[in-house]
């Protein structure tokens, strides 16, 4: 019997700034950082045959809660996308993607495979950190089944499968992060949402040191993204107006502290006008409490739980403050940047 494995991995992302007025075109600064999705596909080169107890194509999962799946090669391909609980959900997205982009992809998709799926890394004691899981996975699932068909990886065709599987909501940074790697500067078309957004190399924020906290619960994203659009339609968006400059003033500031000082302030007045809860119970603790040790923190993301971080040029004085965080319900997180984005081995 003779296997094929195909590797491929993508790291998560954390939004240092940028977000919500990324929606509206600013420019956001996300940093990918060391919780890697895995995708493994093993196919095996031989008379296997499915079996009542082995399905053509199985997948299991590692990290996140999906129920492992078992699927024919012609399911795999059709109309009908998989159980919302499947591990072959996503696999599925973007199967159908590739079949779009290329004549050969149905042709050749092998007649049975198994497919793991792990995101360990993204999970507390099971609880999801909230640092963009399942873009890494969908960025590593799509670069898995490129090379298994012999396309190159393209990122706006990454980028669309995420917007078809997320129904388009969110900015996709976390795509960008996962893609790319390392410290990047993102903007979106805030006038033609369907464009590639713009992707670049950030400069490295010299002598600010950061400290990544988590929350201890998880924040629903779709639903803050939800109550925003909503917010957006009643008319008075001042609050965001002023969220949005003070994001683009970011990336041309002299003094980045002061600069990030005033974007917390915009973004804690967005929260008042648009009632978002970005600053649940632990987001405002941990705020006061900053405060109080000489040090900035915001919540990274859509706020309301998942991960914050606080922001210091003085490292004793970042210490102390997370000692004293360590004493509330907040979690330190040690993350460290991604240099590197997609990779595939096999």
């Amino acid at each position: 019997m003779i296997s094929t494995t195909i590797e491929c991995q993508a790291p998560g992302k954390v939004v240092l700034w940028g977000e919500y007025a990324v929606l509206a075109g600013a420019p956001a600064l996300v940093v990918a950082v060391d919780r890697v999705a895995r995708c493994q596909l093993r196919v095996l080169r031989s008379s296997v045959k499915p079996t009542a107890e082995r399905s053509p194509w199985e997948f299991t999962s590692r990290g996140f809660s999906a129920e492992p799946t078992g699927l024919s090669r012609s399911a795999l391909l059709g109309p009908d996308a998989p159980a919302a609980a499947s591990a072959a959900r996503i696999a599925w997205h973007v199967l159908q993607a590739l079949q779009l982009y290329s004549e050969d992809a149905a042709r050749r998709l092998p007649s049975h495979a198994d497919v793991l799926l792990d995101t360990n890394g993204f999970f507390h004691r099971g609880v999801k950190l909230g640092v963009g899981s399942s873009a890494a996975l969908t960025v590593a699932l799509y670069g898995t089944f490129c090379t298994l068909i012999g396309i190159t990886p393209d990122f706006g065709q990454a980028v669309a499968i995420h917007r078809s599987i997320q129904s388009s909501h969110g900015s996709g940074v976390d795509i960008a992060a996962a893609w790319y790697g390392g410290l990047i500067r993102f903007e979106r078309n805030a006038s033609n949402a369907a464009a590639l957004p713009s992707v670049a190399p950030a400069a490295a924020l010299d002598g600010i040191k950061i400290q990544y906290f988590w929350t201890g619960h998880p924040a629903s994203t779709t639903a803050h993204l939800e109550r925003f659009s909503r917010w957006q339609e009643e008319g008075d968006t001042n609050a965001l107006t002023a969220l949005v400059a003070a994001s683009r003033a970011l990336f041309a500031a002299s003094d980045t502290l002061r600069a990030l000082e005033h974007y917390i302030a915009c973004l804690r007045a967005l929260d008042t006008s648009a009632q978002l809860g970005i600053y649940d119970a632990s987001h405002a603790t941990m705020h006061a409490l900053a405060q109080s040790c000489g040090v900035l923190y915001k919540p990274c993301g859509a706020g309301g739980g998942d991960i914050g971080a606080a922001f210091s040029d003085d490292a004793e004085r970042l210490e102390r403050f997370t000692l004293k965080a360590a004493e509330t319900s907040v979690i330190p997180l040690p993350l460290e940047t991604a240099s590197h984005g997609i990779r595939t081995s096999h």
